[in-house]
């Protein structure tokens, strides 16, 4: 279950990171679901910190509970060391944060998305994300941009492991980015 932050004092320079939620698993989360957010920020970033129960990897951040409209795209870039590669994907359902090598069953791996003037009602919704992950002198790296063609502001963020939970200790961090004179 997301713990909702009290507002703190940030700095009140553009820029500055604001905490609103944060969730941690203990071993059966499938799901973690941020609702009623703040509308009043410029964009949101969120940080996962994520191992995987099984070899079933892939973390997806479903906006808006949509889970089936068809409406996400992403293009990625990947590599771990000695081979790399990209994926693009369009009319989407599900809107993926993994989608190139990666296996992090063995170590954690670490994502951060940040969605970009999540707020605004005239606009798609872009994204971009980086992951990473150490096995132990292999894993991979990963750079993507994603797109969700709607028109609506960003007031839910569920993510979820597929059809396995999160391992125990994973962490998802939600933050907003002030605008100029917040």
């Amino acid at each position: 279950m997301p713990v909702l932050l009290a507002s703190t004092s940030a700095s009140s320079m553009h820029g500055a990171l604001v905490p609103i939620a944060y969730a941690t698993s203990t071993g059966s989360t499938q799901t973690f679901t941020f609702s009623s957010i703040p509308q009043t920020y410029q964009d949101l970033f969120m940080v996962i910190y994520s191992k995987s129960t099984t070899s079933n990897r892939d973390i997806i951040a479903y906006i808006n509970n949509d889970t089936s409209s068809g409406l996400y795209s992403d293009t990625e870039l990947y590599g771990n060391g000695s081979t790399a590669g990209s994926n693009r994907a369009a009319n989407q359902t599900n809107p993926y944060l993994t989608r190139g090598t990666n296996n992090y069953t063995a170590n954690f791996g670490t994502f951060q998305v940040h969605y970009l003037n999540y707020a605004n009602t005239n606009t798609y919704k872009n994204y971009l994300w980086r992951f990473a992950n150490d096995q132990n002198g292999s894993g991979d790296v990963g750079l993507c941009l994603g797109s969700w063609r709607n028109t609506s502001g960003i007031s839910r963020l569920d993510i979820t492991n597929t059809t396995y939970p999160f391992a125990s200790g994973t962490t998802v961090e939600l933050f907003a980015i002030r605008t100029v004179g917040q």
